[in-house]
């Protein structure tokens, strides 16, 4: 039936580690998250590539479903 759905969530990122490397080393920032220096990682990857931001938090209760939205696409109808 077409429905979509997303979720818009909110986060508490805590100790953010911002990391603007091109290649980060994952094993040093999972360190620095288990030892309790930081709460989560954003990958600025749009300093460093021109792309785009990632976030990742490493426990759920960081994240939670704010709204739930619902959708159906409308395309524009096909060429002949």
């Amino acid at each position: 039936n077409g429905l979509r759905c997303v979720l818009l969530v909110r986060v508490v990122g805590g100790r953010v580690n911002r990391c603007e490397d091109v290649a980060p080393d994952a094993d040093a920032l999972r360190t620095n998250i288990l030892q309790g220096l930081n709460d989560s990682v954003l990958g600025d990857r749009l300093k460093c590539r021109g792309t785009f931001r990632e976030y990742v938090c490493f426990d759920a209760a960081q994240v939670y479903t704010e709204y739930v939205l619902s959708y159906r696409r409308k395309l524009p109808p096909k060429a002949t």
